[in-house]
């Protein structure tokens, strides 16, 4: 019985009547294209003043039935015909977001007139650029829909365009105006409270020119000291430095003093900068002028000098400089593909050969730095090296940088270049299995391990330079050594 009773319910679903919404939900998307069509002829046939600008109805299409149908379809398709209608495109295009733009920039882009942010090539806008955590200039004109070939013209630039490669900080905003195609017209960019670049393109298009514009700050010299209880960082925080201020102290003391090791508790540090006010308002902090640390296993102290030529670093007393002649790394790498060693097997001759450098593997296009100063004896195509620079420091030292994609612009054989400045790329060129730069150190022609080298210090200040010095680091010095109550300490808190 209850089987008779399962089949009868069975045939009794399955010979019910479908539905009527059924049938109208499967054939409703067809019944809106006509109304589609009519959205469409309604707002090709309708003025942007709003009125009607279509034919005279006929008395069919003007009856009662059909007004009636009109009426209830306008309200819904007015708003798209008559927008489409009456704006231009460039305008539509002016109104959309960029990728990556912020929620109150999109929205205030949406809701401004025509050309006042981003306009057609007749009428640029500004947008501002933000500089994020690891940006180039070029990921940063990518993220804001500029013209990447632009941002290598600036960050070209033979004065200015430093600040747009080294000099280009996380938290920066520039101020850019382009065109619809992205092409930049003028840039601003305040470096900090008292320098601000302005850029404009030359006439031609094919170049930028800008100045440096620095602006008049007051500064009032001030004084942190402190004892180590915890540690250099956190006793600093609390004597008043903000964590860049401390980060550059770590930077400077380092250089003859290993913080983790051979600072210990009761040591005593002071610190000499400048706060900087504008109209009677703190804007900021200057470098640090001299610093101080009184240590249970050495003492340091280091002055702030800069030279008749504009360039600045830190020195002791004696007028010896903090820094080292070289660096051990021509660029930021990822890791060392392989190390000096002169048994190596070559991976891509599968036999015994000299490796008389460090392979630093980084990504493909990395700039390659100079790793001291010196002139360059070679740039071109060398076998194995692929594309190479050497540069001479010295009578005894030459460096080479080999596997280059390509080198830096405008650099020849005879040129001067400076540790640090960009001097090619990273490339696979040669025998390479990966993007890398091997890096060789030599000393009298033989080759060096860079990461064991003892690396020679810059030279000392002497002559006219030295006494300079010695006239700016005497106040200084003895600032540092007064006792804590002469001294103006800074305000606790970050800056």
């Amino acid at each position: 019985m209850g089987r008779l009773v399962d089949q009868d319910y069975l045939w009794l679903r399955e010979s019910q009547p479908r539905s009527q919404p059924g049938r109208i939900r499967r054939w409703l998307p067809f019944g809106l294209v006509p109304l589609a069509a009519l959205g469409v002829w309604y707002g090709f046939y309708t003025a942007p003043d709003g009125s009607s600008a279509a034919p005279v109805a006929s008395a069919e299409t003007a009856s009662p039935s059909n007004v009636a149908r009109e009426a209830r379809l306008i309200p819904a398709v007015a708003h798209v015909g008559t927008s489409a209608r009456a704006r231009p495109v460039n305008q539509i295009r002016q109104l959309t977001p960029s990728p990556g733009m912020s929620g109150l920039d999109a929205k205030a882009l949406t809701m401004a007139p025509a050309g006042d942010l981003i306009g057609d090539a007749a009428h640029p806008g500004w947008r501002s650029v933000d500089i994020e955590q690891g940006d180039t200039l070029s990921l940063a004109f990518e993220r804001a829909g500029l013209s990447y070939m632009d941002s290598l013209r600036i960050a070209h630039m033979p004065d200015l365009g430093h600040y747009f490669t080294r000099g280009l900080r996380a938290g920066s905003h520039l101020q850019v105006e382009a065109d619809m195609a992205g092409r930049v017209q003028s840039l601003v960019y305040p470096i900090d409270a008292a320098r601000t670049i302005t850029l404009s393109r030359d006439d031609d298009g094919d170049g930028f020119s800008g100045s440096l514009a620095q602006k008049a700050l007051q500064h009032r010299r001030t004084y942190a000291r402190g004892v180590i209880r915890h540690s250099l960082y956190k006793d600093a925080l609390a004597a008043g430095l903000s964590r860049p201020q401390v980060a550059q102290l770590n930077k400077v003391l380092s250089a003859d003093v290993n913080l983790g090791r051979d600072v210990q508790s009761g040591d005593r540090f002071v610190v000499a900068y400048d706060e900087l006010y504008r109209d009677g308002q703190r804007v900021g902090t200057g470098p640090l002028l001299a610093a101080t640390l009184q240590g249970t296993t050495k003492d340091v102290q280091a002055i702030r000098y800069t030279d008749s030529a504009g360039q600045s670093g830190y020195y002791r007393p004696d007028g010896r400089p903090m820094r080292r002649a070289f660096v051990r790394a021509p660029v930021d790498f990822t890791r060392i593909s392989s190390p000096f060693n002169l048994k190596r097997r070559h991976p891509v001759l599968h036999r015994l050969r000299r490796h008389e450098g460090t392979d630093f593997a980084a990504p493909q296009g990395a700039p390659i730095r100079a790793t001291g100063s010196g002139k360059v004896t070679f740039r071109g195509r060398n076998g194995g090296y692929g594309n190479m620079v050497e540069l001479r420091h010295d009578r005894h030292v030459t460096m080479r940088f080999a596997h280059m994609s390509r080198f830096a612009r405008g650099l020849s054989v005879g040129d001067t270049v400076k540790e640090g400045q960009v001097i090619g790329y990273v490339g696979m060129t040669g025998l390479a299995t990966g993007p890398h730069v091997h890096y060789e150190f030599r000393v009298d022609g033989q080759p060096r391990n860079p990461q064991t080298v003892k690396l020679p210090g810059a030279p000392p200040l002497t002559g006219s330079a030295l006494a300079r010095f010695e006239k700016t680091a005497r106040p200084l010095m003895a600032a540092l050594e007064r006792p804590g109550g002469d001294v103006q300490l800074a305000e606790a808190g970050e800056r």
